[in-house]
């Protein structure tokens, strides 16, 4: 959820640390109980989109896409498809 509000607000500073933050988890499934949010990918590339590290997100988003759909999590897979399409066009 703060990966979101980063990226909608567009704070910059916010967005590099939690990117740096989540990078190296990026492979990791967040599945509190009841409520999967996906890969920890996709996340990841919300704050890079805050950050301006537009390549950095695009790689992320299809990261956290393949891994959405090889686990079977059709819905993640298309809200990473959605969130990429809203935050890199």
């Amino acid at each position: 959820m703060f990966a979101k509000a980063t990226a909608l607000l567009g704070d910059r500073i916010a967005g590099r640390a939690l990117l740096d933050k989540l990078v190296p988890f990026r492979n990791q499934i967040v599945a509190p109980v009841g409520m999967p949010w996906g890969c920890v990918a996709h996340h990841a590339a919300l704050g890079a989109t805050a950050a301006e590290r537009l390549d950095e997100a695009a790689a992320l988003f299809d990261e956290a896409e393949a891994t959405h759909t090889r686990l079977g999590m059709t819905f993640m897979a298309e809200r990473t498809r959605t969130e990429r399409a809203r935050w890199l066009g």
